[in-house]
């Protein structure tokens, strides 16, 4: 919708700051009227809609290719799996398969990722993330962006809150404590409005395999985040009842650290 909701001005705002948008003036001179609080003009609006239609097309193009070739990653590495599906099998064979892959280093992170990333230069990060602050940013009401159209939509989600490698962490200083301010500080801005379908995995970067490197998950984590996931795709979910709260734009709300 082109009509300068708070929700548009600050999605408005937020895109003039990308450069990319300035590519094309006629877009750029739309988003700025729109962030001015302004209602788009028929020629605006019909160059707009032009515009998205175009690219719309060139996404779903592109895309499909991608989607293919994911799908022939995925039939393949599926065949590994045993032919029933058992939580115990399964989770014995993310342990083998993890201590196979990361042999060579004390992260329990990936070879692979070790050897390309990580190896070389390790040591320079040594305590470097130690004032790392995740809990003052923009990007929260940028998140409320999404769960914006999410409610408009109707569309009912499944949120993963994901763990950090717990011993690259501890390694690197990133304080624990803060990143479980983090975690309740997003779970309020998603419950307090009615999206309260979490699989909160925060407290789960310690346990063995459960990570492939820093911050993905890798062999167990994805076998726990799968025993989540496959009620809320097979089982009936009820109706989403949500409430959009515009405070989530607010700059308070972005740089607000403590209790919720």
């Amino acid at each position: 919708t082109a009509k300068p909701t708070v929700m548009n001005r600050h999605a408005a705002k937020r895109l003039l700051m990308m450069p990319s948008v300035h590519s094309d003036e006629r877009i750029a001179h739309a988003v700025d009227t729109i962030a001015q609080g302004q209602a788009l003009s028929k020629g605006q609006l019909t160059y707009v809609k032009l515009k998205y239609n175009e690219l719309s097309r060139e996404d779903e193009l592109f895309s499909s290719l991608h989607m293919n070739l994911r799908t022939q990653k995925l039939a393949k590495a599926a065949k590994q799996l045993p032919a029933e599906y058992s939580v115990e099998h399964l989770d014995k064979l993310a342990m083998e398969i993890g201590e196979k892959k990361t042999g060579n280093n004390p992260f329990r992170i990936s070879d692979r990722f070790w050897n390309k990333r990580l190896k070389d230069n390790y040591r320079q990060l040594k305590g470097r993330q130690a004032k790392f602050n995740y809990l003052a940013s923009p990007e929260y009401s940028d998140f409320e962006l999404v769960l914006n159209q999410f409610a408009l939509d109707k569309t009912d989600v499944l949120f993963v809150i994901p763990p950090v490698n717990r011993q690259w962490s501890q390694y690197t200083g990133l304080s624990l404590k803060m990143l479980a301010q983090f975690d309740n500080k997003i779970k309020y801005q998603l419950q307090s409005q009615g999206f309260n379908n979490i699989v909160d995995l925060s407290k789960d970067g310690g346990e063995k395999y459960f990570m492939q490197d820093t911050i993905h998950l890798g062999w167990r984590g994805w076998l726990k985040l799968d025993q989540a996931v496959k009620p809320f795709l097979t089982k009936k979910q009820p109706a989403p009842s949500y409430r959009i709260n515009n405070y989530f734009y607010s700059q308070k709300w972005q740089n607000l650290q403590g209790d919720y």
